[in-house]
């Protein structure tokens, strides 16, 4: 098991939640784990505008992979930081 599985399965919960806020067109929903630092230019009308243009380009979310954790991927003002990378597939992409 990883030594990460906590961190996660919150990560997991909270992807999940933000690909359902994406196929609902919820900007509020979508923006609700982000650090308001990291979102500061991000308006409701980018994101759909967003959403728009990937579906025309990608079609449907389908589902997606775990690839692996980045460990210390951190900026000045953070002590600690664990990313975590999927890889998604959608309708429209080539396999």
């Amino acid at each position: 098991m990883s030594e990460h599985a906590e961190e996660l399965k919150i990560a997991e919960k909270y992807l999940t939640e933000m690909l359902d806020a994406d196929l609902a067109g919820d900007f509020k929903g979508f923006i609700k784990y982000f650090d308001k630092s990291d979102i500061d230019e991000f308006k409701e009308s980018d994101f759909l505008k967003d959403v728009k243009h990937m579906r025309e380009d990608l079609g449907e979310y389908k589902n997606r992979t775990y690839l692996g954790s980045l460990n210390d991927l951190k900026r000045e003002d953070q002590s600690r930081c664990l990313r975590f990378v999927w890889r998604a597939v959608y309708e429209k992409m080539r396999r």
